[in-house]
């Protein structure tokens, strides 16, 4: 049953902050596909009020407010070949899920300060970048173009887009290491301020660590 209720929580605030680019296939490689692709995105208005902000959360015990949902499973190959699993990756650390796509153009502007949360917090977040529904080939050469240094993850299927029920392009979504979802938004520079405070409130709790 908690599962069943983690679903329901996760689509809700997947229809409460729907936004960026919708969750469509690739546009046509015509410029008339392009221009109308360009009209299709969707982006939230620059002074609109932080995603953390408006969504309720519950004071845990770490004694940041997160919103407590458990995090859906997550099995996918990587650009290697390798499967990856949520469950694996918050024995260590926390996890950032980012759900994007090669056409979603900010998606792309979002590549530099991901880059730069995955050096400056590789002892303690693993950003894992879960690709919508196209080809390792073309997944690959974008993310070498790109210089993404992060883990790509490939959900050809659309299966865990589908789990989390994402709406639009990129969602970004904070994870703890008890497997449950502290955060979700829309920026990279949201997601650190939020990690910041669980990292600081780790450290207030056990300065030996």
């Amino acid at each position: 049953m908690r599962g069943i209720y983690a679903l329901i929580a996760i689509v809700a605030l997947g229809m409460l902050g729907a936004w960026g680019c919708g969750e469509q296939q690739e546009p046509a490689g015509s410029s008339a596909g392009q221009q109308k692709q360009t009209k299709q995105v969707r982006r939230p208005a620059e002074k609109e009020q932080d995603t953390e902000d408006t969504e309720a959360g519950e004071s845990n015990d770490d004694g940041v407010t997160c919103l407590d949902i458990e995090a859906p499973p997550i099995d996918l190959p990587d650009l290697q070949g390798e499967t990856v699993t949520l469950d694996e990756v918050v024995q260590d650390k926390y996890a950032l899920l980012v759900f994007w796509a090669t056409w979603c153009p900010y998606c792309e502007e979002e590549i530099p300060a991901l880059n730069e949360m995955h050096e400056e917090y590789s002892d303690t977040l693993e950003i894992l970048a879960i690709d919508y529904k196209e080809s390792k080939e073309k997944v690959q050469s974008y993310a070498e173009e790109q210089g993404m240094k992060y883990r790509i993850l490939l959900d050809t299927e659309g299966t865990v887009f589908q789990r989390y029920g994402i709406t639009g392009t990129p969602t970004l979504m904070l994870v703890r290491q008890d497997g449950t979802i502290c955060w979700r938004g829309r920026t990279p520079a949201e997601a650190e301020k939020k990690l910041k405070q669980l990292l600081e409130s780790k450290q207030e709790s056990d300065p030996d660590k």
